[in-house]
C-alpha cells in the first residue's frame, strides 16, 4: 500500500472536515493509551494554536490511515533547531517510518538541524534504516503506596 503524509498547517478547516472523524478517532485511542499524558483537547489545542503541526497519512485513494504531530523546538542555549516528532496514532505501525523522509524535506526547507523522535523499542528498527539512533533510553518505574 502506497502511503502518502500531508501537512496540513496551511489548510483550512474545510479541508480538514472530510478526515474529521478518522483523526478524531485516532486522536482517542492514542489517548487511551496513554491517559496520564495525552488528551484530545491538549493535541488539538498544539494543533489550532500553532504549536504543532498536525500531517495526516492517506493512502492510494486518499482515505485517512494515521496522523503526526511535530513541533519546531529551538535551543534557548544555542538556538539550534530540532523537528521533534510528538504524536502518531492511526494504523500502519512501525512501517510509517518509511514515511520520515518526507518530514526530512520540511525540516530541510525551514532549515532545521536535526530531527529528533521519542517511541517505543519497537520503532529502532525501522528509524535505523533511515539513519537514526538511540541517544537516550527513558526508564521508568510505577510507585505503590
Amino acid at each position: 500500500m502506497a502511503l502518502k503524509i500531508i501537512n496540513t498547517q496551511d489548510w483550512t478547516l474545510d479541508e480538514i472536515q472530510p478526515y474529521s472523524r478518522d483523526l478524531t478517532a485516532a486522536m482517542r485511542r492514542l489517548c487511551d493509551k496513554y491517559p496520564d499524558d495525552l488528551t484530545v483537547g491538549l493535541l488539538m489545542e498544539g494543533i489550532v494554536k500553532g504549536q504543532n503541526q498536525l500531517w495526516l497519512i492517506l493512502d492510494e485513494e486518499g482515505s485517512f490511515k494515521a496522523f503526526v504531530t511535530t513541533e519546531i523546538f529551538i535551543s534557548e542555549i544555542t538556538g539550534k533547531q530540532r523537528l521533534h516528532l510528538c504524536d502518531l496514532g492511526g494504523e500502519g505501525g512501525v512501517f510509517l517510518a518509511d514515511l520520515v523522509t518526507e518530514l526530512e524535506k520540511f525540516a530541510k526547507k525551514k532549515g532545521i538541524a536535526e530531527i529528533q523522535a521519542m517511541g517505543r523499542f519497537g520503532w529502532q528498527k525501522q528509524l535505523a534504516k533511515h539513519g537514526y539512533r538511540p541517544i537516550v533510553y527513558r526508564y521508568s518505574k510505577e510507585l505503590t503506596q
